[in-house]
């Protein structure tokens, strides 16, 4: 199962927490800030795709600075 897919269904409620967790196994390692989300997500406090996707794949990309980068860019400079 494609992890878009398993975001999209845990989210909207069509698989539930063991699903998810089987979908993510091997792929996607749970740290301390997604295991608080799905603690959040089964509590009530309903997360979206997008606070998930953004965890899940960052850390399937494993480039975080890519992500967390800001780069300054001067409108007066020629170059």
């Amino acid at each position: 199962m494609l992890l878009s897919n398993a975001i999209r269904d845990y989210t909207s409620g069509k698989s539930n927490l063991g699903d998810f967790r089987l979908a993510l196994a091997g792929q996607v390692p749970i740290d301390g800030k997604l295991e608080r989300m799905l603690r959040q997500h089964e509590a009530g406090d309903s997360q979206s795709y997008a606070n998930f996707g953004k965890i899940i794949f960052r850390q399937v990309d494993g480039d975080c600075e890519y992500y967390n980068r800001v780069d300054k860019i001067s409108m007066n400079d020629v170059s």
